[in-house]
């Protein structure tokens, strides 16, 4: 039962807002960062190889790669935001750097993004609609 609706123009944080509930339909809440981490990493390293075979593929591949580290890096700030109280100054500090590490891999991936001229929205749009349609197992 697919309950998810991106509205027209989202903001990020309604990205993010969306890739929350998405993660809560599919049955990945659970996840912790650390999975999440591991997750960016591998499909940073497919973006990674598909810019790579560029020359010989069609830019379709590249944008299905961009799309799925989008959804991993709102997942990952996700995991940040629902971390419950601070109990420290040195976990208040760990939670700052991370975001701003993440705002870099999102800053990274409009420039991406830019130099093969996609929008980042149409691409998580047609990801979705694409991952709306399979079988999730958790």
């Amino acid at each position: 039962m697919d309950m998810l609706f991106l509205k027209h123009s989202p903001s990020l944080c309604d990205f993010q807002n969306y890739v929350h509930a998405l993660e809560i339909e599919r049955g990945f809440a659970h996840e912790n960062l650390a999975q999440k981490c591991l997750l960016l990493g591998e499909e940073i390293g497919e973006l990674c190889e598909a810019i790579r075979q560029y020359a010989s593929q069609s830019v379709n591949s590249v944008a299905g790669e961009l799309a799925d580290v989008l959804i991993i890096l709102f997942s990952m700030a996700n995991r940040l935001r629902n971390n419950g109280c601070l109990y420290n100054a040195a976990k208040a500090l760990f939670i700052v750097y991370t975001y701003q590490k993440l705002a870099e891999v999102l800053l990274t991936l409009c420039q991406i993004a830019n130099r093969f001229q996609l929008n980042l929205e149409t691409l998580f749009r047609e990801k979705e609609a694409i991952n709306k349609t399979r079988k999730w197992q958790v």
